[in-house]
């Protein structure tokens, strides 16, 4: 119950938090807006609007998923080694290995949403480009072209979104086979102790939920990471 309403708590000062971080940024980015040259409002549009989006989604809400997660990873942690420190030794040993995945596929996310950026701001220069111009779309009666244009600039955009997807799974894929070998080996070990009688048979019954909050948390972290 405690940690049900710190969660809620948490929850509300942290997007309080975020949404008076996020108005200074548009102050920022409009405090330049005349400096710039001509032509970029488009720019402009896709920094206050996209950009900012995907900064909360994927990074800022990353940061307070991974406080999150730690504190659940470090008080499940802890209870484990109250019952045997083999059983942390081998967390920590399955910990290491997760923390890395996130650099394996790094290079990959990052290009992914670098793409989502670029082909929005794009998007959206050309319609600016050719809606200044709609008079004389009219006139000439170009619509057709002008769609065909359209499409394809949001056919880039749509594939921009899919591949950061594609990244975004393939990650999700390698922590998921983490987590099962993780889950598969703490049972184990907590078997073999108990078969020796050096941990209690109600053990068994539990483990399965210190392994979920445990290796949850570590999935988390990584993907928070990623």
């Amino acid at each position: 119950m405690l940690g049900s309403l710190l969660d809620q708590v948490t929850d509300y000062f942290w997007e309080l938090h975020l949404e008076k971080y996020f108005h200074q940024i548009r102050q920022e980015v409009l405090a330049h807006a005349y400096a710039e040259a001509a032509g970029t409002k488009e720019n402009l549009q896709n920094e206050l609007t996209n950009d900012l989006e995907m900064l909360k989604e994927q990074y800022a809400d990353s940061i307070g998923g991974i406080v999150h997660s730690a504190v659940l990873l470090a008080l499940v942690a802890g209870s484990l080694a109250s019952f045997r420190w083999s059983l942390l030794l081998l967390v920590i040993a399955v910990s290491a290995l997760q923390m890395y995945l996130p650099r394996v596929l790094d290079e990959p996310l990052q290009k992914a949403t670098d793409k989502i950026s670029a082909s929005n701001r794009k998007y959206l220069q050309t319609l600016a480009d050719w809606l200044n111009g709609i008079d004389t779309l009219r006139r000439y009666a170009v619509g057709e072209k002008f769609l065909s244009i359209i499409h394809a600039d949001a056919r880039e955009l749509e594939s921009a979104y899919v591949k950061q997807q594609k990244a975004d799974q393939e990650l999700e894929y390698l922590n998921q086979a983490i987590y099962s070998l993780g889950n598969m080996l703490i049972f184990l070990l907590t078997a073999y102790f108990v078969a020796r009688g050096q941990l209690e048979f109600c053990l068994i019954a539990s483990v399965n939920d210190f392994s979920l909050y445990l290796f949850g948390s570590l999935m988390n972290i990584a993907n928070y990471r990623g």
